[in-house]
Parts: C-alpha cells; structure tokens; sequence
C-alpha cells in the first residue's frame, strides 16, 4: 500500500475551498463616522487613535497620558508621537503618530475627566472606567472620578464590538456563520496600513510604524524620528475621518501659504525701498561733486 502514489494536487482542485480569515473587507468611511457617534464618550478617542496610528488592542494595557507626546510646528499641532509596547513581541517599546484629529479627540476626553474631579498626571491611564457624573438629589458634580480605575484591553475590545451593534452597523452572526465582514478592531489596524499605502507612503516606513518585521530589511532601513515624521504627514489627510478636521487642516495651510506670500511681498517692498534709498544717496553724491558754474 506504501507504494501507491497520490496525485494530492489534482485532488485539491476538487475540494471546496477553505475560508481565508484575510479576505474580511475594512469598514467604510460612512461605518466608521457612524461608529463615533456613539454616546460613549471614550469610543471617538479609542476608534481615532487605533486608525492613524495603527496599534494592537493589547497596546492598551500599557497606554498611559506621557506616551502621548504633541509635535509642533511654527506654533501649530501636527501630529502627537505615541509611545507603545508591543504586545506580542516581550512588550518592547516602539512609536508611532497620530493625527491632531486624534490627540484633540483624546485631550478633550482628559479634559472632560478633569472637571469631574480626576487629577490628571503622566501616570493617568488613556481609558478608564465611567463614574456616576451628577447628584440627582443635589444638581452638582460628583467627585467619583477621583478614583479611576483602568480599562483593560479585553473590556476596549468588547466595548468596541458592542458598538458597532448598538451603531447599527453590523448584526450578531447567524448560527451558520463563523465571520463578520470585518474585524472588530484588528480592522482599524488594517485602515491604517491601507490608506498609508494609498497615501504613497514608504512602505517599510509603514512597517516601522505598526512593529511590523523588516526582515533583511531591517539591519539597513533606520530612518531618523523626522523622516518618519515627515512621511507620515503625508497620510494625514487620509487618516484623519472627520471632514471638518479636513477643512480646518486646509485653511492652516492656505493661511500659511497667505502669510509666506504677505511676507514675500513685506520683504520685496523693503528691499526696493532700501534699493532707492542707495541711488538717491548714490545720485545725491554725483550731483555734489559737479561744479554748477561750469555746467554755465
């Protein structure tokens, strides 16, 4: 019986083909804009921080509000470092960035647990708990926010796939389905390398981001913090999900380019008038030295 030989590929072709987990779709634009308007105040900051930076649910258990770093330039926010531990690999410590609709989003929610009464430090927890917010008898403020307690990455990720059902957007599986169309929150991981891609960013720049392995790669490509930066920029505008951060985006940079040309324009106008000065004084001199009464 040893000595048969099995023809397994001619085999294969009749066997009805398995389900690859990888060919889930990523949510739409429309799915992820109705996802944040959930009520729950702490998915906006979740949703937009997993999708332009493109970090692991688990990175959650380690992110606290000092790995949360803004990036300035000419007094105008551009981006904010995000320190993370990869959760898969000894929790080693890499970065990556999110956008200012991201780090706005997660400030306001900082913000908005100050005035219940938390005291904020580096060492604050990026999610936490809710706490009862208003004295029904009294009308006022409870301090109960002084006590957080830290939300942990398996509780973000129920959170998340409750609200995609609460949303609307997608429904429990049926018995005879294994799979939704995406995943609930390794989906935002894939957003981000998608739209990175399309923003024709290098794409071992995008592997360095997400704590991907270079392979080979990897003893040869060390880009400086700048020149990730720098490329990263340039997937801003895909990232960034709300069209009105768009917009505001946009007229920072006409007003930029405005205040470059009002400048150009100053310093043309002060080089022409420095110009004149110099043939007037130039011309001053010249008719000085010339004897009126010979010109007679």
């Amino acid at each position: 019986m040893n000595d048969i030989v099995i023809n397994w590929k001619k085999i294969s072709k009749g066997m009805p083909r398995e389900q690859n987990s990888a060919e889930d779709r990523i949510p739409t634009q429309d799915e992820i804009s109705k996802l944040l308007e959930h009520p729950d105040r702490r998915i906006k900051p979740i949703v937009l921080m997993m999708i332009s930076s493109g970090i692991r649910i688990g990175s959650w258990d380690h992110l606290k509000w000092k790995h949360v770093v803004p990036i300035m330039r000419n007094n105008i926010l551009v981006a904010a470092k995000l320190i993370v531990k990869n959760t898969k690999i000894n929790n080693r410590t890499y970065y990556s960035f999110i956008t200012p609709e991201a780090f706005n989003s997660l400030k306001d929610w900082m913000e908005f647990r100050k005035i219940h009464g938390e005291e904020l430090t580096g060492e604050s927890w990026l999610i936490r708990d809710v706490w009862q917010k208003i004295d029904r008898a009294h009308g006022h403020r409870i301090g109960l926010a002084k006590y957080p307690k830290k939300m942990d990455s398996d509780s973000i990720r129920n959170m998340i796939y409750e609200a995609w059902i609460v949303q609307g957007i997608r429904n429990k599986l049926d018995k005879n389905k294994r799979r939704h169309e995406f995943k609930s929150t390794h989906a935002f991981r894939k957003i981000f390398e998608t739209r990175c891609q399309n923003a024709k960013m290098n794409h071992n720049n995008v592997k360095l981001l997400m704590d991907h392995s270079l392979g080979e790669s990897q003893n040869y490509h060390r880009p400086t913090e700048d020149e990730l930066l720098n490329d990263y920029l340039n997937a801003v505008d895909l990232l960034t999900i709300n069209d009105e951060n768009k917009l505001k985006k946009k007229i920072i940079e006409l007003t930029e380019r405005q205040n470059d040309i009002d400048l150009l324009k100053l310093e043309h106008k002060k080089e022409m008038k420095a110009v004149r000065q110099e043939m007037e004084l130039k011309f001053g001199k010249i008719l000085a030295k010339i004897d009126v009464n010979k010109l007679k």
